[in-house]
């Protein structure tokens, strides 16, 4: 089990001067949950789990279905990225054709074994232009999507890839994966059930749910991943967890992205 990412006083600090400022905006009726979230999250309240032993995220936000996963029918973006998936797909293959655009995944300690990596077109407020150069039709479908949360990327996983059992930081957003190039023996384990990526079509997850990945096959996996906002979030809860999210995740990013190096892989044919 990966160890919970723990939230320190500096930012908690941050976080409640965020929730005063929404005060001055807001009825406190619209914020009520929001309040108790925080107060789980200080160590005020202790934290209220929804009844699943699986879903352990570091922030809590209560009151939001808790499934480990959701039906893609239910989201519009799924639609619009089934119906693209040939264009994306064919941005990966120049991207593959190039060498260009991919680096080491920044969580890599999330690996048991083989290789991570990824190219990043949304990644909190960090700007990718050369990736958006890359594979502008791509960024221009992800940029349109509806409810679009903070991270959007190509996922490669090589032959021999294990990713540890864990758990996601928060559960406000929801992640849908694109299958793209699917090799045979690719597993995805989320809560008890185990699923498996198809080309051309979706997977929603909840990843506070304890998940844990496989590539058994002899190729490398890709797919495109991106995350959404829970639906049964209000616009106001959207609008404050944007600011909660981007300052929960700016320091874990920018360091991630001091410590690698984005030409690493730059000219190099490292996919099988």
């Amino acid at each position: 089990m990966v160890k919970e990412t723990l939230i320190d006083d500096r930012i908690i600090s941050k976080l409640w001067d965020v929730l005063v400022d929404a005060g001055k905006k807001f009825k406190p009726s619209e914020l009520n949950r929001l309040e108790e979230a925080f107060y789980m999250v200080s160590g005020q309240k202790e934290k209220k789990y929804s009844s699943n032993p699986w879903q352990r995220p570091t922030f809590y936000f209560p009151g939001l279905t808790a499934r480990p996963w959701h039906d893609p029918s239910s989201f519009k973006a799924v639609c619009t990225l089934e119906t693209y998936s040939g264009v994306i797909k064919a941005e990966l293959l120049e991207l593959l054709n190039k060498n260009e655009g991919f680096q080491p995944y920044m969580e890599s300690f999330l690996l048991r074994s083989g290789a991570w990596n990824a190219s990043y077109i949304k990644l909190g407020q960090l700007k990718f232009e050369k990736n958006w150069s890359l594979c502008p039709e791509t960024t221009k479908i992800v940029h349109s999507l509806p409810n679009l949360g903070e991270m959007a990327l190509f996922s490669a996983l090589d032959p021999g890839t294990h990713i540890k059992p864990h758990h996601g930081q928060w559960n406000f957003r929801l992640t849908i994966h694109l299958g793209l190039i699917v090799p045979e023996n690719c597993e995805f384990r989320v809560a008890s059930e185990i699923r498996f990526w198809e080309e051309g079509k979706c997977l929603v997850f909840d990843d506070s749910f304890e998940h844990e990945v496989w590539n058994k096959g002899g190729h490398t996996r890709f797919c495109l991943l991106i995350d959404v906002w829970h639906p049964d979030l209000t616009s106001v809860e959207i609008e404050v967890l944007n600011k909660v999210s981007h300052l929960l995740s700016e320091a874990t990013y920018k360091d991630a992205f001091i410590k690698i190096r984005e030409d690493e892989l730059s000219g190099k044919k490292w996919w099988v």
